[in-house]
């Protein structure tokens, strides 16, 4: 693709989005902004900061997404302090209500899931 405003990487996975603490927010409930996002080839492998200079979107599906969105502090607070996560934004719907059915690959981790919707 011949885009100057994008760029592939191959087998490589997100590993958290980064966010800034806003400074001058005029809404309280925005504390935050997603700012890049922190890549890894391999889970022991380097991790590669790349910098969004609009808008960082997050569209890893119904598993990865949550995954995603709870290692870089965003979720239910009670589930990030136990993980040990700093809290960015606690918001208790990440992770919930999800139906996806069938098998899960994860080739950072891995492991295989089995998923069953209740």
């Amino acid at each position: 693709m011949a885009r100057p405003n994008l760029t592939i990487a191959t087998e490589t996975c997100v590993t958290k989005i980064i966010t800034e603490r806003l400074t001058h927010s005029t809404d309280p409930d925005i504390t935050h902004k997603a700012v890049g996002v922190e890549l890894a080839k391999s889970a022991s492998g380097p991790r590669y900061r790349v910098n969004a200079n609009r808008e960082v979107l997050c569209c890893a599906g119904a598993i990865k997404t949550p995954q995603i969105l709870t290692l870089s502090g965003i979720g239910p607070k009670d589930e990030l302090k136990r993980l040990g996560i700093t809290v960015v934004k606690a918001l208790d719907a990440v992770g919930k209500n999800l139906y996806d059915v069938g098998l899960f690959f994860s080739q950072m981790g891995r492991c295989i899931l089995t998923l069953v919707s209740t």
